[in-house]
């Protein structure tokens, strides 16, 4: 798999985040592969309706990862600790990347495809950060001459002989072939301000249970919603996935079904909405807390 070497920790701290982007691409350039301008066809990727005939491959080095060093902070936000990472630990999320890639998606059901393209998505997103660590945000990661491409269309790994970038797996496979919009909330970008790191792997199992955990918690979090007077202060998570909940009033309605009792009589009323977002990177490292949340 053609991950790409970060660079050294604290070696781009202090930099501003043209240059963190333009260092890590220079690090990177000579080992990265090229990247393609047209992603190819993923119709054969994803399984037909009914039962599979393959299974996941067990996701106990992911459980075990998250379990050591996912951590929620007293504001409930959850973080990873990217820098506290060893380097068996390290070989070990290979192995467990080496596994999903062995793995004919094709082959699975509908509830263990979806299950497999999160966990895919998220342990990419780990692995890449630990490797460029330590940056202020997932964005500073840079490819290609002088680092000017970002790490989300980036192909990070094959799948059935088909290189693929995360944003490959987000947009041309789950938001595509699933079109729930829960999934988005099993996605971890790294960002302060996006939903939070699941605390267990996705199975076919917890499936609708962990993600109705993590969108509820999200949208009644203030960092994803919050009335300020007459204004709807609203995550821009919303606002660049507006699509995938139909539009504005669908970003409406959605928040309603999942609002708590505290916030649902703040939805009431035309507000006009402002976006915010933290896109600091969600490090742990240093932290000590609960993996809860």
């Amino acid at each position: 798999m053609p991950f790409v070497p970060g660079l050294r920790p604290g070696e781009n701290r202090r930099a501003t985040p043209m240059r963190r982007r333009f260092l890590s691409g220079v690090a990177a350039s000579l080992a990265a592969p090229p990247l393609i301008a047209c992603a190819p066809d993923l119709d054969a990727l994803v399984g037909p309706p009914g039962p599979g005939t393959a299974g996941l491959p067990p996701p106990l080095i992911w459980d075990g990862l998250l379990a050591r060093h996912r951590r929620v902070d007293a504001g409930g936000v959850a973080g990873f600790a990217y820098g506290a990472v060893s380097a068996v630990e390290q070989d070990d999320l290979a192995d467990y990347l080496r596994a999903l890639a062995a793995t004919d998606p094709a082959a699975l059901d509908r509830r263990q495809g979806a299950a497999f393209w999160l966990n895919l998505y998220n342990a990419l997103l780990v692995r890449l950060v630990i490797q460029h660590y330590m940056i202020a945000r997932v964005d500073d990661i840079g490819f290609g001459l002088f680092g000017l491409a970002g790490p989300w269309r980036q192909p990070l790994i094959r799948i059935a002989g088909r290189p693929l970038s995360l944003d490959d797996i987000e947009h041309r496979v789950l938001r595509r072939e699933w079109r729930d919009p829960r999934l988005l909330y099993g996605l971890c970008k790294g960002a302060r301000g996006g939903p939070n790191l699941p605390p267990v792997a996705f199975t076919a199992r917890n499936l609708d249970s962990l993600l109705e955990d993590l969108t509820t918690s999200y949208v009644n979090h203030p960092r994803a919603l919050r009335v300020d007077g007459d204004t709807l202060v609203l995550s821009r998570f919303y606002q660049r996935n507006q699509a995938a909940f139909g539009g504005a009033a669908g970003v409406r309605a959605h928040l309603r079904d999942y609002a708590g009792p505290a916030l649902l009589p703040l939805l009431a009323g035309a507000r006009t909405p402002r976006y915010h977002f933290d896109d600091r990177l969600n490090d742990a490292t240093g932290q000590t807390g609960g993996a809860g949340g």
